[in-house]
């Protein structure tokens, strides 16, 4: 099978970061580590199965070719272009994603 390389764009690494710290300080290191290995293998699983999640809902998001990964309430927006997987954005699903990109 081939895989897709993945390109984190530096929103997703911020994004990431936020997600570690607001964890951290609202539970503790291990939820906040188990946390983000979960959000991180669901994402490293992109490699190989770029195409399996659904085009995004907001129209002006899905013609630009964004995809979006659910991973409990958080959702990893990203997109394939030729054969590289792209991460641009991981949030928590009750943020206006919209906004985010506009």
């Amino acid at each position: 099978m081939n895989e897709y390389p993945l390109e984190w764009l530096e929103p997703a690494f911020d994004d990431i970061a936020e997600i570690a710290q607001y964890y951290k300080a609202s539970a503790d290191i291990d939820v906040s580590r188990k946390m983000l290995k979960r959000i991180i293998s669901g994402i490293n699983d992109l490699v190989n199965l770029p195409y399996a999640h659904p085009y995004v809902r907001y129209e002006t998001l899905r013609e630009k070719g964004f995809r979006v990964l659910i991973i409990d309430n958080f959702l990893c927006f990203y997109k394939v272009v030729g054969k590289t997987v792209s991460i641009y954005r991981v949030i928590h699903s009750s943020r206006n994603y919209n906004k985010l990109f506009f």
